[in-house]
């Protein structure tokens, strides 16, 4: 059956990369707002005690070149002036009655016979006059800022402003930056340009009238070649900072003054005042440069430390400064004064991940039990790390409860709340003490510390804790198990102690009894009755007990225990009743750290954490014997494992360096990563404050909070040391990561760059290096793959590589190495083979492997492990048709192959020739410049190109002779769709946990990354759906205009240098996924326009969009 040609697309990570950030009042008056733009995305934080908390979050129909503050005249708030890279333009604020986004003007740009520049620049001068930009060669537009009222009474908040553009022409044609100049008579805006061959400056002044520009003044003599950056002074009049490489120059219509820097590429600034300016460079250090004098006579530049390769500075006031980046973490910053030598420093205060450029992922399971990571090669040279992405759920913090070594945690229902479903105080237990935190008032957020509490013993840990339904409490410690009343008053009811010289060691309390193991293994049952403990049975055990679990029964089944031993590695279940073994599991070569009985649906499952990070979980049959043994890998570190109820029903959580939940789902277990790491403890609070919270144990507090039930992606952080991540591959036999990573050096003096090449193995589960192969100088890897030989059983690390073949750097060589695995997990050089050119990429193909070589395509014919060095591999140069060839796929005996310029081809090896030719067989006779290529299935195929867009290509039936080109056939465009980020590379699969095994998939499915740092997924879906989600976009675009009035087809619109082709056969799952968040009355209205039921609509888009 043939694959849809009919595609969902779909986001699941909105993009990382900050490109730009400014500060203003743009939520409220009394708010300091930073504002980020994220390729297509806008996000808006509030600055509050030297932190920044998210508030606002909205996506607009372009991709952003620039976001600038506007203070329009009268208003207590800013707006923003957003411009598009088609050269459309908007101005935003915001409602805070509605909460909601204004748009107050938009406009296109584009000039009749206009040629469009290569980069946007726009500006607004200081005082909020005028917005200047330059988007097409020979013009500049200027946008009057000014309000209707043009002094007719006050100004109100309300008022609405006039913002038509003006065009005018310049003869500057290739303008390099341009600035907003702080002068107070009128606005003045300075131009750097190239001409003849050198940089010069101009300064125009601004007049709101039909010759808007008047030339001011011009520096007579030309710049330094390398000058690319204007910074207007603040408070100066008319004075300019021009930015090169080795000088930076300052110019005012009195005073001009350059001093020579060391070699910098400078790509952010910032003012803090008028004469001390912040500068990020591309190798991201964060420079102080400081006007000295009234006059400025002297220019001083200090370094001030190491950030991210920062894309944007912002200055938020009190020493803070944003850096914003594209191409690592984004950073809030603290500037630090030394009082003993007046020299600054920097304190990173808060990072905000950032993935782009994602240049590479892997996508596997590494227990084969449905649960998928996804591992990406993210940041550039010193910003470089992996980031380990899995689908899970966020946790909510309500309230921050600062305690550092707390070990347990339990909550109580004591004093007025006995007998009660609300609890009212937390038990803290840490390694030596216990702490009540009391909370008397249901309307003030406060707790209070109880010195003691009845006859409760607070010199030594509890191990265990639970308030029972008469109205008592139970507290386990290493010397008692006591029970009491929680009234606070009437003390101990009763309590049982251990023999002498032994101490309670392991402890679990249920309704009606106690299990404890004390010294080393005897194993004591303890009845809790009214009106005291009763001691039911004492059983010595042949090991040391490790851990406990409890089982209350149900129905026909009676009242277990699990018993964990440390030297048997054995798990035992005993009858509470008696005491006799029902079963007795090994474990081979761990202990049982932590256990938990848990019922999903009619199903008993026993789970056992275990040393290394793994979860084992069985089920018990009528006859209470564990069978259907299962192992997932949830961390790198033992957890311990909590019972809890949620939404979906009975839950387990699992407390680990990587805290997870445990539901089912369709029958099956579905592991969900929680957005935390190292959580050590796991409790419940429901309190009239906090009702129905978690209590979440970190090494220095307890958090309480909920668990947001929406699944989204969850990443962490694996840095590389300073070394970028070029390749990634998983290697399934030894359950390893393959890594390709580069090092970059900079000359101080010359600027000239090189580059230290490795390949890395990682152990796939704790993320720990076990080995590493050093390339040779200034050699990276370019392409990576794993693959199987012929009959060879062993799975092979290829990779590909590219080096200087001069010492000028402009041509290179490559080659291709080949590994396999030895004892211990050990990486053996196989060989190494010379190919002449860059090896771009290397993929599995007809049992050895397919290899791209500049515009060349190589095949391995042969390998023989007998031979000697270089001639165990045989490439053999097969076709060479393409200009570069970026990308592969294969399938059977074809090739997908993505070119530089020449869109998409297939080729077939023939095995019947008598050189096993690569035959061109079909190809894409449009020109695009590709990104990536997949197979859909034999005859659809997907790719991405640079001018962000994604397309679908179909092989016509062989007997379509009007199609034939040269016996080459043309492949049909069936399907574009401009997805404004740059996509590096796809893989077939998804994130979602597989629930269900033996379930035949509906249709094929595609991850993607970005440049931007999104993540993404193509599913193909049937006609019906396409025609029913098209309906649903056109609806929600009625009921909901896009913010800025964008042109919403034409932003979806396939566009690049040659053509432009309305979006077809391509849904925009993002756009669909809108009206799960409309109001229930909107949501009717889309329904009743679509003639459908809204339920069944919104069921539809739920497994639409759900990963």
């Amino acid at each position: 059956m043939a694959s849809s040609r009919y595609t969902c697309i779909k986001t699941l990570q909105s993009p990382t990369a900050a490109h730009a950030a400014v500060k203003g009042s743009f939520l409220s008056a009394t708010d300091t707002n930073l504002i980020t733009s994220k390729g297509t995305r806008i996000e808006v934080y509030s600055l509050m005690d030297q932190s920044l908390v998210p508030v606002l979050d909205f996506n607009v129909f372009c991709r952003i070149a620039s976001i600038l503050p506007v203070t329009i005249e009268g208003r207590s708030t800013c707006s923003l002036f957003v411009l598009g890279d088609q050269q459309q333009y908007c101005i935003l604020r915001y409602d805070p009655q509605t909460k909601s986004i204004v748009t107050e003007a938009s406009h296109l740009l584009e000039q009749e016979n206009a040629r469009p520049n290569d980069d946007i620049l726009s500006v607004i001068d200081p005082h909020c006059q005028c917005a200047l930009i330059s988007a097409n060669t020979g013009l500049l537009t200027i946008l009057p800022l000014q309000s209707d009222s043009k002094g007719k009474g006050k100004a109100t908040s309300k008022q609405t402003a006039q913002f038509e553009p003006i065009v005018t022409k310049v003869p500057e044609f290739n303008i390099k930056s341009i600035a907003a100049l702080d002068y107070k008579q009128e606005p003045m805006v300075a131009v750097l340009y190239e001409e003849e061959d050198a940089m010069w400056l101009k300064f125009y002044k601004v007049k709101i009238d039909k010759q808007p520009l008047h030339e001011y003044y011009k520096i007579k003599s030309p710049l330094e070649f390398t000058s690319h950056l204007l910074i207007a002074v603040p408070g100066d009049q008319g004075a300019i900072l021009v930015v090169g490489e080795y000088t930076i120059g300052y110019y005012s219509p009195q005073d001009s003054i350059c001093v020579s820097v060391d070699v910098i590429m400078v790509t952010s600034h910032t003012f803090i005042n008028d004469r001390q300016c912040l500068l990020g460079d591309s190798l991201g250090t964060v420079y102080l440069l400081t006007l000295v004098g009234s006059r400025v006579e002297q220019l001083l530049i200090q370094n001030l430390g190491e950030s991210s390769i920062s894309s944007c500075l912002t200055f938020l006031g009190n020493d803070t400064l944003y850096v914003g980046s594209t191409q690592g973490d984004s950073k809030l910053i603290q500037i630090q004064h030394n009082e003993s030598n007046s020299k600054k420093s920097l304190k990173v205060l808060d990072e905000y991940p950032n993935l782009s450029p994602i240049t590479d992922f892997c996508l596997f399971d590494l227990d084969k039990q449905g649960r998928r990571t996804m591992v990406c090669t993210s940041g550039v040279h010193k910003d470089g790390s992996l980031r380990m992405v899995q689908s899970g759920i966020g946790f909510k913090e309500r309230a921050v409860i600062p305690l550092a070594g707390v070990k347990r945690v339990f909550s109580a229902s004591i004093m007025q709340n006995m007998k009660s479903d609300w609890h009212n105080a937390l038990i803290v237990s840490t390694y030596s003490t216990t702490r009540v935190f009391y909370h008397p008032d249901p309307a003030t957020k406060t707790m209070k510390e109880l010195s003691t509490f009845s006859t409760m013993e607070m010199t030594a840990p509890t191990l265990a804790f639970r308030s029972l339904k008469n109205g008592h409490i139970i507290q386990i410690t290493p010397m008692y198990v006591r029970l009491m009343h929680a009234d606070g008053v009437s003390g101990t009811i009763n309590q049982w102690q251990p023999p002498p010289n032994n101490a309670i060691m392991v402890a679990v309390i249920s309704e009606h009894c106690c299990i404890v193991s004390c010294g080393t293994g005897h194993l004591v049952c303890i009845q809790i009755r009214d009106h005291g403990l009763v001691e039911m049975w004492n059983r010595p055990m042949e090991h040391e007990i490790s851990a406990l679990a409890i089982c209350e029964g149900r129905g026909h089944t009676e009242m277990m225990v699990a018993v964990g031993s440390w030297d048997g590695n054995s798990i035992f279940i005993l009858r509470v009743s008696d005491s006799s073994t029902v079963e007795n599991k090994t474990l081979e070569n761990t202990v049982p750290h932590s256990m938990l009985f848990q019922y999903f649906g009619q199903k008993l499952y026993l789970f056992v954490s275990v040393g290394d990070g793994r979860l084992v979980h069985y089920t018990l049959n009528a006859r209470l014997k564990l069978q259907d043994q299962k192992t997932i890998s949830i961390g790198t570190q033992s957890g311990s494992l909590y019972a809890f109820t949620n939404m979906h029903g009975n839950a387990v959580f699992c407390s680990s360096d990587q805290p997870t939940i445990i539901n089912s789902e369709h029958g099956r277990l579905v592991y969900s990563a929680v957005n935390l790491k190292d959580v050590t403890g796991f409790g419940l609070f429901n309190n009239a404050m906090w009702p129905d919270s978690m209590m979440l144990l970190t090494k220095h507090a307890v958090l309480l909070g909920q668990i947001d039930p929406v699944r989204k992606l969850h990443f962490s952080k694996i840095p590389l040391d300073g070394k970028m991540g070029r390749r990634i591959a998983y290697h399934d036999d030894t359950q390893t990561l393959l890594v390709g990573t580069s090092l970059l050096h900079r000359d101080a003096d010359s600027g000239k760059e090189s580059n230290t090449g490795w390949l890395h193995v990682y152990d796939a589960r704790t993320f720990q290096e076990i080995g590493k192969h050093d390339l040779i100088d200034n050699e990276v890897v370019e392409s990576l793959c794993v693959a199987r030989l012929w009959d060879d059983q062993r799975l092979y690390v290829f990779i590909g590589t590219a080096k200087p073949a001069d010492s000028d750097g402009q041509d290179h060589s490559g080659r291709v190495l080949m590994f396999s695995f030895g004892a211990n997990r050990r990486l053996q050089l196989v060989d190494a083979v010379e190919v002449p050119g860059v090896v771009y990429c290397i993929k599995p193909f007809m049992q050895s492997i397919a290899v791209g070589v500049n515009g060349s395509l190589y095949y391995m014919t042969s390998f023989r492990p007998e031979a000697g060095a270089g001639q165990r591999m045989t490439l053999a140069s097969k076709i060479h048709t393409n200009v570069l060839v970026v990308d592969m796929d294969a399938k059977d005996d074809t090739l997908l192959v993505g070119d530089y310029m020449q869109s998409m081809s297939l080729l077939r090896l023939d095995e019947s020739g008598p050189n096993q030719p690569l035959v061109n067989v079909a190809r894409d006779f449009n020109s695009n410049w590709m990104t990536a290529v997949h197979f859909i299935d034999a005859d659809l195929y997907v790719g991405a190109e640079m001018s962000h867009n994604v397309f679908t290509l179909q092989k016509p039936a062989v007997n379509a002779d009007d199609m034939l080109l040269d016996d080459v056939l043309r492949l049909d465009v069936v399907g574009e769709y401009h997805l404004g980020d740059s996509i590096n590379r796809m893989a077939q699969g998804s994130l979602s946990d597989a629930l269900d095994e033996t379930a035949q998939k509906k249709s094929w499915s595609l991850l993607y990354v970005t440049v931007n740092g999104a993540i993404g997924t193509m599913t193909g879906i049937s006609k019906e759906e396409h025609d029913l989600f098209l309906k649903v976009q056109e609806q929600i675009l009625k009921i909901q205009p896009p913010i800025g009035n964008m042109d919403y087809n034409a932003w979806r619109s396939f566009r690049n240098v040659m053509r432009t082709e309305t979006t077809r056969n391509y849904i925009d799952g993002d756009l669909v996924e809108t009206y799960l968040a409309l109001s229930p009355s909107k949501q009717e209205l889309v329904a009743r326009a679509l003639e459908c039921d809204a339920d069944q609509l919104r069921s539809k888009i739920e497994n639409l969009c759900f990963f």
